[in-house]
């Protein structure tokens, strides 16, 4: 599979699902158009630097004053192709959340491996408390709400 390297400019937001990761651009009455999706599993999520041989030419005009840019690679999308997405985030909070989220497994302090399931493998946990999100991307909790865990983290 080759990676196509033209470059496209485009104002796109991603939407991370349980399983999926969606790439899709505004349209008019903030609804969106999705333009590809990928299972979250084949998702590969790198921190790139502005002097990067794997910034296409011209990268950097382009993107304008978003200096916080990573590299998304759709390792098979959702018609079997490979796609990578050189992506600019609003803040270096928010590329940090993105690649935190998707990076690949990493080993914790312990020597223990981050362990990725799959959805028909994922272990379920119930809540045994009331959970009040503090940050867009998670999710409140009510007492006995069934979750299942598709990736391990150290926290």
């Amino acid at each position: 599979m080759s990676l196509n390297r033209r470059l496209y400019v485009s104002n796109v937001s991603l939407f991370l699902f349980p399983d999926t990761v969606v790439v899709a651009k505004p349209a008019e009455h903030k609804n969106f158009v999705v333009l590809d999706y990928c299972l979250w599993q084949y998702v590969d999520m790198r921190l790139l630097q502005d002097d990067s041989p794997l910034l296409p030419a011209g990268i950097s005009e382009a993107v304008g004053n978003f200096r916080q840019i990573f590299r998304c690679t759709f390792m098979q999308d959702h018609a079997g192709r490979q796609v990578e997405l050189i992506l600019a985030s609003n803040s270096a909070a928010e590329r940090t959340r993105w690649l935190d989220i998707l990076k690949p497994p990493s080993t914790f302090m312990d020597g223990e491996e981050e362990r990725i399931y799959d959805a028909w493998d994922c272990p379920q946990v119930h809540a045994t408390g009331l959970y009040q999100a503090h940050e867009e991307d998670e999710i409140s909790l009510l007492i006995d709400d069934l979750i299942n865990v598709y990736r391990k983290m150290p926290d």
